[in-house]
């Protein structure tokens, strides 16, 4: 029985840790992400970032059906305040992490990443930089 609360414990820790980290998130439409974002990123996006790590990176935002609507930092954090208040989930339906490559980065100013949410359409890179 010990081993099973500690068990419990241990799962909970990470969305707790998040939770808390959340109030330090979205605070402004900065690309740029704090120390927290860049944390709450790396740890949504684990399982399929394969190495992309979200430290000082700059981030562009896509929403809509079709991802043809560019959102912001702070939009995106103020709905994963919200699904986290109303059903204890801190991510988002929808969303998806397009890193870009060099040549896209350049043509993007600088952007590393494009970040979906809410979108059932995953957005081509060449397109969102246009």
């Amino acid at each position: 029985m010990p081993y099973m609360k500690l068990l419990l414990l241990l799962c909970l820790f990470p969305s707790s840790l998040l939770a808390q980290q959340l109030d330090s998130c979205g605070l402004n439409n900065n690309p740029t992400l704090n120390k927290q974002e860049t944390t709450y990123f790396n740890a949504r996006f684990q399982e399929i970032r394969s190495g992309f790590n979200f430290t000082n990176k700059r981030l562009i935002f896509i929403t809509g059906e079709t991802g043809s609507v560019l959102g912001s930092k702070r939009e995106y954090f103020d709905y994963v305040k919200k699904w986290q208040d109303e059903h204890g989930r801190n991510y988002l339906g929808g969303s998806s992490l397009t890193p870009l490559t060099d040549a896209q980065r350049a043509q993007s100013v600088g952007y590393d990443a494009i970040v979906t949410y809410w979108s059932k359409i995953r957005p081509s890179p060449d397109r969102v930089i246009k």
